[in-house]
């Protein structure tokens, strides 16, 4: 399973308008594409309340790719990404995540937060991160824990970046789960590992679901 992130950025005096544009992608252009995704802003991060992400999971790269070429086909999305090209200031920026078995989806309501942790490995040590954050996945599984270990298979540090994805209902909630860490010993044992594995601690993002 794949999730592919395109990034747009927009002027803060547009914020306000594209915040509505977004909630209509989901309201009505993400259904008429049949796509299921997130449409999100940032809330904490390099470019923060000004980027806005379409998030969407495909099977396959190539299933992406399939989509993408009949995007002209559906009025809806025509319309909007008129009004949007209005407001876009840089283009489309795309990222892909390979998103690490087993799969567990995410939730996608409006108002959810999410938090993405990215850490950077070197290639002799890639391997070895990517068993961890496997392992890291299948215990949240096993535990019904709504998180995402995904592997950046392209953008600007495919194959070096890992990243954590979680949800929460808001980000006092997000906090108070950080904290909670504290209290676990099976996560300072995995993370031990993990920081002897991982070079250096990547960009931490947080965004709103629309």
């Amino acid at each position: 399973m794949f999730e592919v992130r395109s990034s747009y950025l927009v002027a803060m005096k547009d914020v306000r308008a594209a915040g509505a544009l977004s909630r209509e992608a989901r309201e009505q252009v993400l259904p008429a594409l049949g796509w299921q995704g997130r449409v999100q802003q940032m809330l904490h991060g390099h470019a923060q309340q000004s980027v806005f992400v379409w998030s969407s999971e495909w099977d396959s790269i190539a299933a992406w790719e399939a989509a993408m070429a009949r995007v002209g086909e559906c009025r809806e999305y025509r319309e909007w990404a008129r009004k949007w090209q209005a407001l876009d200031v840089r283009g489309e920026e795309t990222e892909i995540f390979e998103i690490l078995e087993p799969w567990i989806g995410l939730d996608n309501s409006a108002g959810k937060i999410e938090v993405r942790s990215g850490y950077l490995v070197s290639a002799q040590n890639r391997d070895h991160a990517r068993m961890l954050a496997e392992n890291d996945q299948q215990a949240s599984a096993k535990l019904h824990v709504p998180i995402q270990s995904q592997l950046m298979v392209v953008g600007k540090a495919a194959q070096s970046m890992f990243v954590f994805v979680n949800i929460y209902a808001s980000q006092a909630e997000y906090e108070q789960g950080i904290a909670g860490l504290g209290s676990r010993d099976d996560f300072f044992d995995w993370w031990k590992q993990w920081t002897e594995t991982v070079e250096v601690g990547g960009p931490r993002e947080i965004f709103r679901n629309q």
